[in-house]
């Protein structure tokens, strides 16, 4: 069976040599999400795609880049900090007070991602 391999990766990830080796033996291209994690700008971003796609030949590479990606590695970032409140303060699991906010935020940040 082949398929294509996923990932999300920085967009600096797409120039590193290693980025193009990492295919497995069934695979038939590579379908990567980027995240533009060193500020980078739409022109820098189009040029990195542009150079990604011709170092990755012979196999198809797709990239996904969303409009908004900051944004949304900033509420990630929320909902993994939420998340691990609970296991860093276990006496918030006596507090269903604090436990409904921080569940309220959690909703709340999933709803905008």
């Amino acid at each position: 069976m082949r398929w294509f391999e996923m990932s999300i990766e920085p967009v600096s990830a797409l120039e590193k040599p290693d980025f193009t080796q990492k295919n497995a033996q069934d695979v038939i291209g590579r379908i990567v999400f980027t995240l533009p994690m060193d500020g980078e700008g739409e022109q820098e971003l189009e040029s990195t795609y542009k150079r990604a796609g011709q170092a990755h030949k012979p196999l198809p590479l797709i990239i996904g880049h969303h409009g908004d990606a900051i944004g949304l590695l900033e509420l990630s970032r929320e909902l993994e900090g939420l998340n691990s409140l609970e296991t860093r303060f276990t006496e918030l699991r006596g507090d269903p007070i604090a436990r409904r906010e921080i569940d309220a935020r959690c909703t709340e940040v999933r709803q905008k991602a």
